[in-house]
């Protein structure tokens, strides 16, 4: 199923991506991590960030949009990322 949703995000490669950091979202202690170590090459050679929701419970959360993305420092470890693509062209990242 990775493998799958590898190939379908890299031959449609979306104009934005929304990447859910919250570790019961993933749970990565029960799979195979192959997926998040290629989304996040994917991401840094094909996106730029433009929006962080840092769920800071029981706090509001916090949101950061386009420049104040780039330098916010979640103070979470459970955080939405929101990225924009660099450009219209397909763009490939090693599986």
């Amino acid at each position: 199923m990775q493998d799958e949703m590898i190939d379908e995000i890299s031959s449609h490669h979306p104009k934005y991506l929304v990447f859910v950091r919250v570790v019961a979202s993933w749970l990565p202690r029960s799979s195979n991590e192959r997926i998040l170590q290629w989304s996040d090459r994917y991401i840094k050679k094909c996106y730029d960030l433009v929006g962080i929701a840092d769920i800071q419970r029981p706090e509001p959360t916090r949101f950061a949009w386009d420049a104040e993305a780039v330098g916010y420092q979640p103070r979470s470890t459970e955080t939405v990322y929101t990225f924009r693509s660099k450009g219209d062209a397909a763009c490939v990242a090693a599986p």
